[in-house]
């Protein structure tokens, strides 16, 4: 018996007629679900094609970091040869062209061009000769104790 007053005994609920042998429902109700799935099917290509555009984009993005990485690295690399070749020729920094000219420490403010004679009085006392740390230890014990 039908839910709707007006019904069939063989129609189903809601007046649509149900063939049970292959159970396919006809009506407007099955037209509104054949347009839902096949709009939820574009909705799907769509978002494929937006995750296909995103994974190529963030495909991109970490070639760029493990380019970046590996110049990070050169660099570095690079910045410790420097440091260790300074270190050897024993220059401690790179002066531009136009810095004051530098005087040794226990050399006399007279010999400092431009020097106030009162200038001679913040100058500290010379320090003692700084030893440059090197990486082998043992070596350097054994000089010592020579």
């Amino acid at each position: 018996m039908s839910k709707r007053p007006a019904g069939e005994p063989d129609e189903g609920a809601g007046g649509k007629r149900i063939h049970f042998a292959d159970e396919s429902i006809h009506g407007p109700e099955h037209l509104r679900l054949v347009r839902r799935m096949e709009e939820m099917e574009r909705e799907m290509r769509s978002l494929r094609s937006v995750i296909a555009e995103k994974d190529a984009l963030l495909e991109q993005c970490q070639e760029r970091i493990h380019d970046l990485n590996d110049e990070n690295r050169d660099l570095h690399r690079r910045i410790k040869e420097k440091a260790i070749n300074t270190k050897e020729f024993g220059i401690q920094v790179e002066l531009p062209f136009d810095a004051a000219p530098q005087v040794a420490p226990d050399a006399p403010p007279e010999a400092v061009p431009d020097a106030a004679p009162d200038a001679a009085a913040d100058v500290a006392p010379p320090a003692a000769p700084m030893q440059r740390p090197c990486h082998h230890p043992k070596f350097h014990r054994r000089l010592n104790e020579e």
